[in-house]
């Protein structure tokens, strides 16, 4: 099992691509069937390309979820 609260790119290191490579290298070792869920505020585009390029589907979306108001978009994504 695992969890994971937060992901993030050191500013200096964004656009380098060292956060797709830490992905896979994590993807990689699944060793039986299981699912990854997320969500991510509807308004961080760049984690959004990111998820959707991982192959991250959409499930749902939390209405107003955040402080500021704006909802949460829920993805998830099935590794074999």
């Amino acid at each position: 099992l695992y969890e994971i609260h937060l992901m993030m790119t050191h500013p200096e290191a964004v656009r380098r691509g060292f956060m797709e490579q830490l992905f896979q290298s994590w993807l990689q070792t699944c060793k039986y069937p299981w699912h990854i869920w997320l969500e991510v505020h509807e308004k961080n585009i760049t984690a959004i390309r990111f998820y959707e390029k991982q192959g991250f589907t959409v499930d749902s979306f939390r209405v107003q979820y955040y402080s500021d108001g704006a909802g949460a978009i829920l993805y998830s994504l099935k590794c074999n």
